[in-house]
Formats: structure tokens, sequence, C-alpha cells
């Protein structure tokens, strides 16, 4: 494993330094609004170094027609390996023709159909067999965009069917599931020159704002139909909705901002991986959790930024935050609730993207402070990575 994670570093250097020199002029667009300099549809690129959920390299074989490696955990719709390989291609339907039409340049950016195949594999997960592996096929429809010069965002609607071998247990081995997906992170590659007077009024840097409700669309729906060895089908629904709303403290660099979501998840099987599998005469809750989060904020460039005219007084930038966070738990299994709560500190990084859509990313670490089905105090230190896009009202 040692040697295929430095076999892999080495390959995604090559080609990041290899795209940084081998970038190709933009193509002649005739058609250019600061949009499309923000999400640079005016760059060729002719290859992705992605860091977001996971890692992936996108090579461009055509106009339309890309090819993709990924690697990353729990992939594909996976939930059982530990880590995962997926080999696929993009079709970009409309690019093409918005190439002829001037409109676009030779690139990654737009919607697109896909197709990618999938292997998973556990190393040490304590509660599956070492022999547990899984074999995924994907099939997609999404929509992904460049973000000025190190960011992308990919968002779509996915259906994974997976063939799962878990020798000793007797649990799923075929499964068929639709989700959404939403996915944001970094991508290496040539730097651009931008133009700072076209993309402030797209991504509204100038703009003051006092407040705005959030609404994350991130992952939100899963739907799956698992076949059991016995030949048994079981049903499975998941949900997780999030809204939150965040207010500046007057007229400071200081925020609050709140959270309430929660994930529901429904079946017609007891999902309880420590006993055999009961099957329910009925479509029912089997776990819940409501979360709250509460967490002030605290943007440490803005004033500065304000004073020279390079920003509104408003909710985008760079930030530290403390954040509390409650959790209640029910477990249709244990037929009981339980809660938890924790303390993060860490930094973040909010903007607008275009029109409503924005995303948030913060990296923090804390402690959990209790926890009532372990009755212990501050336990357990814990770092969260946490990717969000979502819509901005």
């Amino acid at each position: 494993m040692k040697r295929l994670s430095t076999l892999l570093i080495v390959f995604l250097t090559a080609v990041t330094l290899y795209s940084q020199e081998s970038g190709v002029a933009p193509d002649s667009i005739i058609y250019i609004t600061p949009e499309d300099e923000v999400l640079l549809r005016d760059r060729e690129a002719k290859y992705l170094i992605k860091l977001g959920s996971d890692a992936a390299v996108e090579f461009k074989l055509s106009k339309a027609w890309s090819l993709e490696f990924e690697i990353g955990p729990d992939n594909f719709g996976v939930n059982i390996p530990d880590i995962s390989f997926g080999l696929g291609t993009r079709y970009y339907y409309q690019m093409a023709k918005r190439i002829r039409e001037g409109k676009q340049a030779n690139n990654f950016s737009g919607h697109y159909f896909s197709a990618m195949l999938g292997q998973g594999f556990n190393f040490g997960n304590p509660q599956f067999d070492p022999g547990t592996d899984a074999t995924a096929l994907t099939l997609g429809w999404g929509t992904q965009q460049r973000y000025l010069q190190r960011e992308y965002f990919d968002f779509g609607v996915f259906l994974d069917i997976n063939k799962i071998s878990a020798p000793g247990i007797s649990t799923v081995r075929n499964s068929f599931t639709l989700l959404t997906e939403s996915n944001y992170g970094f991508v290496f590659g040539k730097k651009h020159d931008l133009n700072d007077e076209n993309f402030c009024p797209v991504i509204k840097c100038y703009q003051d704002r006092k407040s705005a409700l959030k609404i994350n669309r991130n992952n939100f729906f899963q739907l799956s139909m698992d076949q059991l060895n016995g030949g048994d089908t079981y049903w499975f629904l998941r949900m997780r909705p999030r809204v939150g709303y965040e207010f500046k403290l007057g007229n400071s660099a200081f925020s609050i901002d709140q959270t309430i979501g929660s994930s529901l998840s429904f079946s017609n099987y007891f999902l309880d991986l420590a006993r055999p599998s009961i099957k329910l005469t009925s479509f029912e809750l089997q776990r819940a959790v409501l979360t709250y989060e509460f967490s002030p904020r605290f943007y440490y460039r803005m004033m500065k930024k304000i004073l020279a005219g390079e920003q509104g007084n408003n909710l985008s930038g760079s930030y530290t935050y403390l954040k509390f966070t409650h959790d209640e738990t029910y477990n249709r299994v244990r037929a009981s609730w339980t809660r938890k709560g924790s303390v993060w500190i860490g930094i973040g990084r909010q903007t607008t993207i275009t029109g409503r859509l924005y995303f948030d990313a913060k990296l923090g670490i804390g402690p959990e402070i209790y926890n009532s089905e372990t009755s212990k105090g501050i336990d357990s230190i814990t770092g969260e990575l946490d990717f969000v896009i979502g819509y901005l009202f």
C-alpha cells in the first residue's frame, strides 16, 4: 500500500508539472462575459488534477470526451471498503457545439453524462473480514465548473450498481443506489491572469450584506435497493436537509452562524451489522440524527480589505470560528435516543460563486464534551473537514 501511494503521488506530481508547462493558449471566444471569466470557460485545459472528497485526474480525449481516474474512501456509493479506485469517462454533450459557436474553449466546464467502473477494498475495518471488497458501475448526469484559479465544483445525480463480497457475513450482495452528490475542491494546473474588475461583480465582492439564509445542497438524497443472500430485498432511503442562518454583529467583522440539520434513514430492515438482518412488515424510520450548530465567526481580513476598497461589508472571506454542536440521535434497533455535544475551533472560507450559489469550506479540531452513551466528560478529540455548496437568500 505504501508503494502504491508513493507511485500515485509521483504520478500526480508529474502530470501537474506537465500541465503547468504545456498549458495551451485560450481559444478565440466571441461571446465572453464576466461570468465566463470567473468560471474559466474561455481558457483551454487538457488536464485537471482535482483534490476534493477524492483525488482525481481528468484528461481530455477530444472536445466532448474525457477520461478520469479516481482514488478515495467510500467512493461509488460503496460504504464497506476502506478505499476504492475508479476509471471512467465523461461526455460533455454541449461542449462541441459551444466551441463551434465561439462560446467556450475546450476545457472541463459544462454539463456531462458519465460512466465509471470502481473497485473497493477493505484493508483494516474491524467490522468486516479482510477479504471484503466491492465492484461498482456508476452512471451519472452532472455539471462541473472551474472557479477562479484553484477551485472547482461538481454536482449531479448518480446511479450506483454495486456487487459486494463480504466473506463470513451474510449481508448485502447486490445494491442499486440513486443519489445526489456535490463536490468542491482544488485544482492544480496552469495559472491564468484574471481581471478583478470583471469577476468582482459576479462574486459580489463590493456588495454589503448583513445576513443570509443558507440552504445546503450537499448529498441531500439517497435511495437504495439491496438484495440479500437469501433472496430478500430491502429498501433504504436517506435524506439530509440542512438550513443555516448567518448574521453580522453590527458593522464589525464578527458574525453568528447557526445551522439546523437532520439525517433521516428509513428502511424495511433493521440495519444492524452486529446481528442478522430482521425484515420488517413496513417501511420505518431506522435512524434519525437532529443537529444544531452555533458558531461565532471572525472574518479576520475583512476590515483591512474594506478600508482598501477591495470588499464590501458582507459574509464573504476567510474566517476563524468557534463552533458548538449538539446532536440528538434515535436508533430503531436500540429503541432509544442518545445525545452528544462537541466544541470545534478552526479556519474557513466562504464566498459567493455565481448568482445565489455559494460555497463554504472549513477545517477544524475539537473535543467531544458530553455523550449520554458513555457518560464521559471531555473525550475523543477529532478533526473536521467540511465542504458546503448551497444556495444563498
